[in-house]
């Protein structure tokens, strides 16, 4: 069996459906439709902005890279060939291409850093009244123990308003200035995926970003990020001192 026909779009919303995304390839064939098209999660589980997506034939790849720096709504989309072998790495979490812009990768996405530790997404929300952050365009970053670190990625609709953004660098939330500075989705991915793995390279079971003891994380929209992180952390905190306290009367 011959090498799978791929091409990688990258900068997508990140509430980008499957069938928008054929959409988005009208003009070339999809092996399966949908189910030819792989968006890519990032380590909390969330679209990263990237997707491979498998066609028909070469025809078919070269009318997908002709859509290249076309709009999906609001944002510029960047289409390129790529190989299986790009897919399993970037599934696997260690990106194998090197993104073609590097440092200078503009999708709208900017970071922040030195929030307040109790700030939620609406916080970060109101602090860019004004401009339009993509729905669910709020990403807040905890370690592996679910402590949240006083940064965030913030990804707006259009690439306008990411430099706008950066306009509030410095700017006050609450009793703290807030630096902000350009970034993208694939700097969100890997810090994300930094932030996430435990010193020595030992996770917990059931993947980084869940707690032991049989919690289970709610959905994103059901509550702000930092409240369920700062709520992980504190358990994980209880079981140890449950467990420390049970070996001091053991030992008595």
């Amino acid at each position: 069996m011959g090498e799978r026909l791929l091409v990688k779009a990258r900068g997508l919303p990140w509430e980008a459906t499957t069938q928008e995304i054929v959409d988005f390839f009208k003009d070339s064939n999809i092996v399966g439709g949908t189910a030819g098209v792989f968006i890519m999660m990032n380590f909390e589980g969330r679209p990263s902005g990237n997707c491979f997506v498998e066609m028909e034939s070469e025809e078919d790849i070269q009318n997908a890279i002709a859509k290249d720096r076309e709009k999906m709504g609001r944002r510029y989309i960047e289409v390129y060939k790529a190989s299986e072998s790009d897919m399993e790495s970037e599934k696997a979490g260690k990106s194998a291409r090197p993104d073609a812009s590097g440092s200078d990768e503009d999708d709208g996405v900017v970071k922040l850093r030195g929030l307040p530790y109790g700030a939620q997404k609406s916080d970060v929300y109101d602090f860019f009244a004004g401009l339009e952050v993509e729905d669910n365009g709020v990403m807040m970053v905890a370690d592996h123990t679910g402590r949240f670190k006083g940064e965030a990625f913030v990804q707006f609709k259009t690439v306008e308003d990411g430099k706008k953004a950066l306009d509030k660098n410095k700017t006050n939330m609450g009793h703290r200035y807030i630096e902000v500075f350009p970034s993208s989705m694939s700097d969100a991915t890997m810090t994300m995926a930094r932030a996430t793995q435990p010193q020595g390279g030992r996770g917990r079971g059931g993947g980084p970003m869940r707690g032991g003891g049989g919690y289970t994380r709610p959905s994103p929209y059901e509550r702000s990020e930092a409240a369920v992180l700062s709520r992980m952390a504190r358990s994980s905190r209880s079981s140890r001192s449950t467990s420390s306290r049970s070996r001091s009367r053991s030992t008595k």
